[in-house]
This record gives C-alpha cells, structure tokens and sequence, in this order.
C-alpha cells in the first residue's frame, strides 16, 4: 500500500505534541519565580558628627540561587525618625543625637543597618560680649552656645569657662562673671577642641566718676 506524501510525517508530528503538552503539564507557568531571600547594605553602619548629614544606603538584593535580583521592591523605615530619617530611596538624614536601626525589607528578605548620631563641636558663641563692669562684686552671667559643622546647636554639650585673670574678673562653671578689680579681662568657653572669648572690661573708678558728675549737675 502507497501513503500519499502529505501524511508521511504524521507520526513524527504526533510525537513532538506529546512532548510539548507533557512538558507544559509539568511546568505550566514556565521558570520558577525568583524571590529575595538575601539583602546585603553598604554602608550597614553609620556615625554622623552632625545634624543634617545624610548617607545613602546601597542595596543589593539575592534570590534563592544567589543571582542579584535588579528590579526588586525594597522598603524603608526607621526605627526611631527623631534620631534619624530615611527616605524610599534609601537616603538616611541625621535628626539628633542618639543610635536607631534602620529596617530594610524585600519580600521576605529582611537587613537592619546601625545608625549613631554623635554631634562633635564645630564652633561656640558667646553671649554677651563684650560688656564693662563698674563696681566689686557685679555679676553678669555667660551663655556658650555650641554648634556642631552644620551649625546646629549642640544640646547639653559640657563647657569648660576659665578667666585669663582671676584678679580682675572670676568665672563660675556656669559662665557667672564677677567683677573684682579694674582692668581688662578675658573669659574663655571651651568644648571638645573648641574653644570661643569674650572680652570683659572692668573699671571701679567709672562708677565713681559717674556719682561724682551726678553729685555736681544736682
């Protein structure tokens, strides 16, 4: 018996269906997924000197075979927003001082990054300055305000105040002024390797002079 052509390759036909159709049966929705199971972060630990200061964190996100998954969806969060902020694109913002975590998540994949806020002193400002006292024993009392490199006020800092003549002026530690006798003195606050002057004048006689002139124009 003759075949006629067209229906030569019949069986062959047949035998690639079976195996496509048995093939789509055992793998129905093609490659398996690929999910984060690892998240690695650069830096995982940041220190921040001042207020304002900012780092990106870098991801990179696995799956289960250890390729790097690209477009994964990461999310963000602080553990506490008033020691540090972070933004959807991984960008953490020093708020104040203080040590939080930063939680960093895709799908079940879970990273925490360490953040400190440790304000180092950049500068201190004096208040008054400069003043002139004119009688023993007046009092004016010093404030030392304390900024750190983004000149944000340091709260809290601890100042050291010291008088470059005890015999004309003394200072307290809390930056009180006494006047003692006449002449020119300086007062000096210092904090970490800052340290910042004032210039207190101190003339007895003014006092005296001002009486007398009052005493003559009565």
């Amino acid at each position: 018996m003759r075949y006629a052509p067209g229906f030569r390759f019949l069986p062959v036909f047949a035998a690639l269906s079976m195996a496509c159709l048995s093939a789509c049966l055992t793998n129905p929705s093609g490659p398996p997924a690929q999910d984060p199971t690892t998240i690695t972060l650069s830096p995982d630990r940041i220190v921040f000197t001042a207020v304002s200061d900012h780092v990106r964190i870098d991801t990179t996100v696995l799956d289960q075979d250890g390729g790097v998954l690209t477009n994964a969806t990461v999310h963000w969060r602080s553990a506490d927003n008033n020691v540090a902020r972070v933004s959807d694109r991984g960008v953490v913002t020093a708020v104040g001082n203080g040590t939080t975590q930063i939680f960093v998540t895709s799908g079940d994949a879970r990273a925490i990054a360490t953040v400190s806020v440790e304000q180092t002193v950049d500068s201190i400002e004096i208040l008054p300055s400069p003043i002139t006292l004119t009688h023993p024993g007046e009092t004016v009392q010093f404030t030392a305000v304390v900024y750190d490199s983004n000149n944000r006020i340091i709260p809290g800092a601890a100042v050291v105040w010291s008088s470059n003549h005890p015999e004309i002026v003394t200072v307290d530690a809390t930056g009180l002024v006494t006047a003692v006798s006449t002449g020119t003195a300086r007062v000096t606050a210092s904090s970490g390797n800052s340290s910042a002057d004032a210039t207190i004048y101190v003339d007895i006689d003014l006092q005296s002079r001002r009486s007398h002139h009052h005493y003559l124009h009565q």
